[in-house]
This record gives structure tokens, sequence and C-alpha cells, in this order.
């Protein structure tokens, strides 16, 4: 089984239940990290990216634009 978690962000900040999900899809995918990817759509989303890294996404799709900002 696959996973897609959907990040979400309000002004910069990343949701604490964000790497909850991402952390138990993590979990449920197992020894294989390839089955575990991430969406996060905002702006300037440099400093959320690194702070979503260790959480168990072997992906990380991004959409940044000054519209997506919230």
């Amino acid at each position: 089984m696959k996973f897609l978690v959907f990040l979400e962000q309000r002004d910069g900040n990343l949701k604490g239940s964000s790497l909850e999900a991402l952390s138990v899809a993590a979990n449920l995918a197992g020894k294989d990290p390839s089955k575990v990817a991430a969406v996060l759509i905002g702006q300037d989303l440099s400093n959320i990216a690194e702070k979503v890294q260790g959480y168990g996404a072997s992906k990380l799709f991004m959409a940044e634009a000054a519209e997506l900002k919230n």
C-alpha cells in the first residue's frame, strides 16, 4: 500500500497533526520508505521542507506561489 499525506501549514508553520499523519503513514509502510510521499502547498516553504525530512517521506511534492500563502 502507498501513502500520500497532505501537510497543512499556516503562516509558514507546519501543523503538528500533519507530522503525526506522516509518521503514521511511515509506520504503516514498514521498512519501505518509497511508499510514502507528502504534499506541501504555500509560499516560502524551504524551512518547512527541512522539518519534514526525517518523518518518513521519500518524496515531497511542493507547490509554491504567493496566492497559496495560507
